[in-house]
């Protein structure tokens, strides 16, 4: 790595810390996510486009939180559809 690359890489780092802090840590953005009851990523992005996702979340948490891992697990509260079987 030179020393341009280098400046790149932690330029990124320091904008990207600077960028989180002002969302909730992962955790507390799925649990307030998951109080919208969207069902996909289509609903997410249609959602924060009409200005409706609350600014303490990232449009892109897929993109922005490390522990993402899936739509599903973002959006559906696990609770609701182990009910939603059981019915």
């Amino acid at each position: 790595m030179n020393k341009k690359e280098g400046i790149q890489i932690n330029h990124d780092l320091k904008t990207r810390s600077a960028h989180m802090d002002r969302y909730l840590p992962f955790k507390e953005a799925r649990k307030l996510a998951r109080s919208y009851q969207l069902k996909s990523q289509k609903e997410w992005v249609a959602f924060s486009r009409e200005g409706c996702r609350h600014s303490c979340i990232p449009a892109m948490p897929n993109r922005d939180y490390d522990e993402f891992t899936t739509w599903d697990d973002f959006l559906l509260d696990p609770e609701s559809n182990k009910n939603k079987d059981n019915v």
